[in-house]
């Protein structure tokens, strides 16, 4: 969390489930620091790729929170989100 904002808590009502808690400011337009690492910020999209097969292996659950929707994502980064939430 205090490197990139981003960081998984188990659910206390059900040790399957997680909440998860991307900082996707990665995908945000007016972000300028998206000129050094437009792919993956913080290395925040394989860590939650980790997460989620993890998870799927556990037959555990998500809930992901995020400030920025998904839609909106832009850069390589929106297209690398959007295929983690189409595959999990």
């Amino acid at each position: 969390m205090k490197k990139f904002g981003y960081y998984s808590k188990p659910l206390n009502f059900n040790p399957k489930g997680k909440v998860i808690a991307l900082n996707n400011n990665g995908c945000y337009e007016f972000n300028f620091w998206l000129v050094k690492d437009r792919f993956d910020p913080g290395a925040q999209i394989e860590w939650l790729e980790k997460e989620l097969k993890d998870l799927e292996s556990a037959g555990g659950f998500a809930l992901i929170i995020a400030h920025i929707p998904l839609i909106d994502c832009l850069h390589e980064y929106g297209v690398r989100m959007k295929a983690l939430m189409e595959r999990y």
